[in-house]
């Protein structure tokens, strides 16, 4: 059950450790978002560090973030995916159209057009066409200045 102050929350498993991403609500129904990072240590015992980011601080937390992915990208000549949720059932993907835009990339596009990024640099990151990127953009309602 949904505790009253918890607005969405996902985690995800890698190896050891698992990480969780819970959306809050405060008290003075401000939001926030608490990062927790769990690894169980040799005796059988969870270690926590946590990242408490208010909402100001989600929106520049997210954007560094995105702009180490692009920068990764980049320099390593690696593509990245984002991972599909986990209650994405992985034969029904597996038939969509490659050109289907998952939440995660629209969230992501939405964050990249807040940093102002050019058009090659996103479709060098989504690897999709540019008039793919400026298409997306308008179905999204979003504005950016080489999308005109």
């Amino acid at each position: 059950m949904q505790k009253t102050n918890e607005l969405h929350s996902e985690s995800i498993r890698l190896g050891k450790r698992t990480y969780f991403f819970d959306l809050k609500q405060a008290p003075d129904r401000r939001p926030y978002l608490l990062i927790t990072q769990s690894e169980k240590n040799a005796m059988d015992q969870f270690s926590r560090q946590r990242i408490l980011l208010n909402s100001r601080e989600m929106v520049a937390f997210g954007s560094a973030f995105f702009s180490c992915l692009i920068q990764f990208q980049n320099r390593h000549h690696q593509q990245l995916s984002l991972p599909l949720p986990e209650d994405a059932d992985p034969e029904q993907r597996a038939n969509l159209p490659s050109t289907s835009w998952s939440r995660e990339e629209d969230l992501a596009l939405e964050i990249y057009l807040g940093e102002e990024l050019g058009m090659k640099e996103l479709s060098a990151f989504f690897q999709r066409k540019e008039s793919a990127i400026r298409a997306r953009i308008k179905q999204l309602g979003l504005t950016h200045k080489a999308a005109s």
